[in-house]
């Protein structure tokens, strides 16, 4: 986060900036890909622990 706001405000050499756009790029890339699988793949993998949980203990419960 640092690197994306020194970048906006700073002035950048004009040999510099393709290799700003690739670091940019992998930077944002990264942050949304991160956000993504973990509101998709960990939030839903632990909703779906959770369930497990639940109905093996009405089963356990039901048995006994």
């Amino acid at each position: 986060m640092i690197y994306i706001a020194f970048i906006t405000f700073r002035d950048i050499p004009k040999d510099n900036i393709r290799f700003v756009d690739t670091i940019v790029g992998f930077l944002l890339g990264t942050i949304v890909a991160g956000v993504i699988g973990y509101y998709f793949g960990s939030s839903q993998g632990s909703a779906d622990k959770n369930e497990l949980i639940k109905t093996e203990k009405r089963e356990n419960l039901n048995e006994n």
